[in-house]
């Protein structure tokens, strides 16, 4: 049994746009791709809206920290084959930059391979995904953080991840290349689009795992 950590914020969650609720298991890209995989895989769902990769929040302290969070969830879950990390959405709410997301992403990473050997046989393979875009049309509103510089900072992503990536020797994916925003909130993706990602993570993990 291949176990998997996925770690990431409301899109991962399965936040449907709009505040409507969240998404059945089945629909969430973690249930789909769970589906794709078989029963050689158990994804371990670990979503939370609002995380960000190593940021404090102003209004929430470290509860929505990626950094703080982490390390529990990796010996909670010991001992798994693989990680996955799909953050840095949220980090623009704060008037951080995609380049320091990309930064927070290199730091959780490495407290993934520092920190397994200590609950864990082996390093877990590790994929950093590249969060999807914000909709363009969210500049046009101020009904989101968001909405300043969110979309042109979001298109940033997946350079600075796949550098990232590339630096610290671990598998990379752009999310953004299989969904999109959907345009009732231009930040989260609608059903196809979790589909569609599930689809592209399964591959990936079953040429990472064999």
């Amino acid at each position: 049994m291949k176990n998997i950590l996925c770690y990431g914020d409301s899109n991962t969650w399965g936040y449907i746009p709009g505040g409507k609720g969240r998404y059945e298991y089945a629909v969430r890209w973690t249930g789909a791709a769970q589906r794709l995989l078989g029963d050689g895989y158990r994804i371990i769902e670990e979503g939370l809206n609002g995380r960000t990769t190593v940021f404090d929040s102003p209004f929430d302290g470290s509860v929505l920290n990626g950094k703080s969070h982490l390390m529990c969830c990796l010996m909670s879950h010991a001992p798994l084959d693989a990680v996955v990390i799909m953050l840095g959405t949220n980090d623009l709410m704060h008037s951080h930059k995609a380049w320091e997301a990309s930064r927070g992403c290199i730091t959780l990473s490495r407290m993934v391979m520092n920190g397994a050997l200590h609950f864990n046989a082996h390093t877990p393979r590790l994929l950093l995904v590249s969060p999807i875009h914000i909709g363009r049309e969210i500049a046009e509103t101020d009904q989101s953080p968001l909405s300043v510089s969110g979309y042109e900072e979001s298109l940033k992503f997946a350079p600075l991840y796949e550098q990232a990536a590339a630096r610290i020797g671990i598998d990379f994916l752009d999310a953004a290349k299989y969904a999109e925003p959907s345009p009732v909130d231009n930040e989260h993706m609608d059903a196809e689009g979790h589909a569609a990602l599930a689809a592209a993570i399964a591959d990936k993990l079953k040429t990472m795992l064999g």
